[in-house]
């Protein structure tokens, strides 16, 4: 619980209460004591924790419920979005000279290779 409490500041504000509240729908999948399988493991931190398993229906019902309170910028962060990777011109620039000529523009070109889909800038970073 400690571990989900220390990154909770991550979240839009009103989901960490989904995990703390004790009156929460789905309270069950964080639980406080739980066992931790050290079997075969040479130290305490290499240990497999039991938790329970997620019923993803409870847990999207339950945020969904919530999804109508959260802010503007709560609700842009969770909207799904293009990966966006940051590598020196250098690299951008190579990236750009392995892809065939016809996806290649002058300064970006979209990069594709089977289900990895993104975009390439040779711009420098800020």
């Amino acid at each position: 619980m400690l571990l989900v409490l220390c990154s909770a500041h991550a979240l839009p504000k009103l989901y960490p209460k989904l995990i703390t509240d004790a009156d929460s729908q789905i309270i069950d999948f964080y639980p406080t004591d739980f066992e931790i399988d050290t079997d075969g493991k040479r130290h305490a931190w290499q240990g497999i924790c039991k938790l329970p398993f997620i019923d993803e229906e409870r847990l999207l019902s339950e945020t969904l419920r919530l999804e109508k309170e959260l802010t503007q910028e709560e609700t842009e962060r969770n909207a799904v979005k293009s990966d966006q990777l940051f590598v020196p011109s250098t690299l951008g620039s190579k990236i750009l000279t392995v892809l065939p000529d016809n996806q290649k523009l002058h300064t970006e070109a979209e990069l594709i290779s089977g289900a990895v889909r993104g975009h390439v800038s040779s711009s420098p970073i800020m």
